[in-house]
């Protein structure tokens, strides 16, 4: 026997022996072993947003009545492009800032401002061109017209606009984006349409056209409440006017992943790459975002 077993044997002798009564005495009725401890109330539903539905954005799980969040965000991007005799590399730096507000359990209305900075080099012959500037402000209203249910998704409704805050453009749109949970994945799907009230195809600085289609097509995986992996190809398309020699690409299209971690409980960190596929658009660009609800 090891010492283990024989500590073990000399405890449960020793157990018996203190339960004998004395000698004579009249034995006590056995009691009844002590009833564990009911189980710690499991609590009410935490008020923070998880990792997978701050990853969703205005397309997936919209904030309750009265709760707000602030998210900063910041981006860098390179591209060099090839014309034969000429030599294009360009570098574009971003920020911005966006503030959500619950209006009721299913709206929600948002805004956001940009500010932008490029810097572009031609060579051969060699020539040089830095802008910066704030962009134009980008609000929406959004609401849940279906929430998900056996064989049918969420659907969310938005009215766009864009307030000519900077360069000038003006615009006015909707869009259309579904979700659908497959635990610990949620697919998720958008489409949008912005009309371009005030547009100049001549201004490098004004981004809009007079139609302008957007989509997006991804998904948000869940390691676990803290940790949402997340991607997605976003593309978009212009529709210039017939003759016209605009500064941007027609269509765009760029593969984009990310990690969001919940920090604290109102604090997340959001890290992504986004790689453009075709087009005129940066080649590579890395960002990271910080939401937070206070």
């Amino acid at each position: 026997m090891t010492a283990r077993g024989r500590a073990a044997l000399l405890a449960t002798l020793a157990g018996a022996a203190l339960s004998v009564p004395p000698w004579g005495a009249a034995a006590e009725a056995p009691t009844s072993p002590p009833m564990a401890p009911p189980p710690a109330p499991v609590g009410e539903r935490p008020e923070a947003r998880t990792a997978e539905e701050v990853a969703l954005r205005d397309q997936g799980v919209l904030l309750q009545r009265n709760r707000v969040t602030i998210e900063l965000a910041a981006a860098y991007g390179r591209s060099e492009r090839d014309y034969g005799l000429t030599q294009v590399e360009q570098q574009q730096a971003s920020a911005e800032v966006a503030v959500r507000y619950g209006l009721w359990s299913d709206v929600q209305v948002s805004a956001r401002l940009p500010w932008r900075a490029q810097r572009t080099r031609a060579f051969a012959p060699d020539a040089r061109d830095e802008r910066s500037a704030f962009g134009d402000l980008a609000v929406g209203l959004f609401g849940v017209a279906v929430r998900e249910g056996p064989g049918r998704p969420n659907v969310i409704l938005s009215l766009d606009g864009l307030v000519p805050s900077g360069p000038g453009d003006a615009g006015v749109g909707g869009g259309l984006a579904l979700t659908t949970s497959r635990d610990p994945v949620i697919l998720f799907a958008g489409v949008s349409y912005l009309y371009g009230l005030e547009t100049d195809v001549s201004d490098p600085d004004r981004l809009l056209a007079t139609h302008n289609v957007g989509f997006n097509l991804g998904y948000a995986f869940a390691v676990n409440e803290s940790v949402a992996l997340n991607g997605q190809l976003v593309g978009s398309h212009r529709s210039y006017p017939t003759g016209a020699t605009p500064h941007l690409s027609r269509e765009r299209y760029r593969l984009q992943f990310g990690v969001t971690w919940l920090v604290t409980r109102t604090l997340f960190v959001e890290p992504t790459v986004a790689v453009a596929v075709g087009g005129a658009s940066p080649d590579l660009t890395l960002g990271v975002s910080v939401p937070w609800s206070p």
